[in-house]
């Protein structure tokens, strides 16, 4: 015991700051001081993450566990949305077809694929980055015929479909040429499958078609076809490609690992959808995000951007989480427990991350401190500071509801549960204020909008969701509620067609609720692009849900037309 009291008691040399006893009982590190205040609690956390931490080797520090109910762990809505589509599917229901109009093509085709062409390199390929752009032109200028090129035919789909609005183009017109170049694309798709010396073509044309197949046509099964064969082919790729000597140039490696951490990360959601286990570190290289140094500023930055996202989501703090959680979504039989300490490990470990970020990246010094928000026009910094507080929502996310119920029981640990409560309470609010900060901000100074703005979306309704439910005397502050809105607003006007927007009384989504029937869901696939009228409800859906729970809303809040999309309840046991 006198290590550890040693070790800790080194932070009392000031009569101002705190001592804490702690004892090594059958080598487990246990806690015996009171600690009675949130910013005690700090403190503390920022001793063990300092003094502590490096002895994890040698002593199981946990000072007592919450176990998690996670029974029903449906707390990411989108994924949900998914597996009810999914179901509509497996009833054989389809997407109409729409066949393309000649009056399209009385001028040639070849003016409108340039001109989706030159979209995409200049605005889409930067923000998401799969080609590298200087090679990929060269070999566009030396086509005699642009549609005999698989990867043209698949960035003209990508970009006809994608959230940015391509002007001149209705929502048919849209879905009409789609269906038009997908055609084609598929009958030079299937004479390549078997061509050895055409597999990086073929892994670069299946990855610019997931976003037309999967978001668009919500067609998962042949999203998961392609993400399979894909997969494959980047296993049997990897050992060329990944060795020097093969005479690889920087270029196609380039392209190739970029192609094969996207090809892992739509496999890993496949699974998810599927209900299947799969290991989401075994995608992730190194060397997946490396600009080359003639790709332009924004390529470079958003590369970066998104090198630093997989960093914090794989970080062990998070992991720590997230694991459990995986877990307890593939054995509900078991407990699931979450170590006290890791809470009090949490926030020393977010700065410690943080601080250790390039200058460059970090919206500020402090990752708490959000004043430089409504300054910045930097995109990939914004992205950044709001996906980082969106994972320390998510994380939270899965504190709240046990420390609520811990806090008004009777157990011994009644006191420190409290305290950890409104820990995680004040953390989740600053929070809330700056995901939703820098989301709106994003939205304001951008056109093109990441995959990183849903996801922080997602994550702040999911903790609205988990505050009403699993803790009410949570209050949402004013301004943060009404940021929400406002993101949801800027959403609504800038991603889908104002023709796919789903009347509230006609929601598919709310009707499958309540009857549970797959045939509601078809409603979404008589739109021309069903992905967007799917996504519009969701929004839609979420945010009348939760707007009917915010401060001086006057609607009585509809349990079916929400809850049962976003699920998780947590109980509570102490050991």
């Amino acid at each position: 015991m006198s290590v550890a009291q040693h070790v800790i008691g080194c932070l009392g040399h000031n009569h101002d700051e705190p001592e804490w006893q702690l004892v090594i009982e059958n080598g487990r590190l246990r806690l015996l001081s009171d600690i009675k205040t949130p910013y005690e609690l700090s403190l503390y956390g920022q001793a063990y993450f300092r003094y502590l931490l490096p002895l994890q080797g040698l002593m199981f520090k946990r000072l007592s566990s919450i176990e998690l109910d996670c029974k029903t762990p449906s707390f990411d809505l989108i994924i949900n949305g998914f597996r009810f589509i999914y179901q509509a599917y497996s009833q054989n229901q389809h997407p109409q077809s729409y066949i393309p109009s000649p009056l399209h093509y009385a001028y040639g085709i070849n003016p409108v694929v340039d001109q989706l062409v030159q979209v995409y390199v200049k605005y889409q390929n930067p923000v998401q980055p799969l080609l590298h752009v200087p090679t990929y032109l060269d070999h566009y200028r030396r086509l005699k015929d642009p549609l005999s090129c698989p990867i043209v035919l698949a960035i003209c789909i990508n970009t006809i479909c994608s959230t940015r609005r391509v002007k001149g183009y209705t929502s048919i017109q849209r879905r009409q040429l789609a269906e038009f170049f997908f055609s084609k694309c598929k009958s030079i798709l299937l004479e390549m499958f078997d061509d050895p010396d055409r597999q990086l073509d073929t892994v670069i044309t299946i990855s610019l078609l997931y976003h037309y197949v999967m978001m668009v046509l919500l067609d998962f099964t042949q999203a998961r076809r392609l993400s399979t064969i894909a997969s494959l082919l980047c296993s049997d790729m990897a050992p060329t490609y990944r060795d020097e000597s093969n005479g690889v140039s920087p270029e196609q490696k380039a392209m190739f690992e970029r192609i094969f951490l996207q090809t892992g990360g739509v496999g890993f959601m496949m699974n998810i959808i599927y209900g299947c286990v799969s290991d989401k570190t075994s995608f992730f290289s190194g060397d997946s995000l490396k600009a080359l140094p003639d790709e332009d500023r924004t390529t470079r930055e958003y590369l970066e951007l998104y090198s630093h996202v997989l960093d914090v989501s794989f970080a062990p703090f998070v992991s720590a989480v997230m694991d459990e959680v995986e877990r307890a979504r593939s054995d509900t039989n078991l407990q699931h427990l979450l170590s006290v300490e890791h809470i009090l490990q949490f926030d020393a470990a977010i700065r410690e991350w943080w601080k250790n970020l390039p200058e460059h990246t970090r919206l500020c010094d402090d990752p708490f401190d959000g004043k430089d928000i409504i300054r910045t026009d930097s995109t990939h910094k914004l992205l950044l500071y709001g996906y980082l507080h969106a994972t320390i929502l998510l994380s939270y996310g899965f504190f709240i509801g046990p420390l609520y119920l811990l806090k008004a029981s009777d157990h011994q640990n009644a006191g420190l549960a409290n305290v950890l409560y409104e820990h995680c309470v004040s953390v989740i609010l600053k929070s809330l204020d700056r995901t939703l900060s820098a989301v709106r901000r994003t939205l304001s100074v951008c056109v093109d909008i990441s995959i990183l703005t849903f996801v922080c979306l997602m994550r702040s309704v999911h903790i609205f969701h988990n505050v009403f439910s699993s803790a009410p005397d949570i209050k949402i502050p004013l301004n943060v509620e009404k940021l929400f809105v406002s993101c949801m607003e800027e959403i609504n006007k800038t991603v889908f067609p104002l023709d796919h927007f789903v009347p509230s009384h006609q929601s598919p989504l709310k009707s499958y609720m309540a009857t549970r029937c797959t045939e509601d869901l078809a409603a979404f696939l008589k739109y021309p692009l069903p992905g967007y009228a799917f996504a519009a409800d969701i929004f839609n859906t979420a945010s009348t849900y939760l707007g009917s729970r915010f401060q001086g809303s006057s609607t009585p809040p509809d349990p079916l037309s929400f809850v049962h999309l976003i699920t998780y309840t947590p109980s509570t046991s102490v050991h």
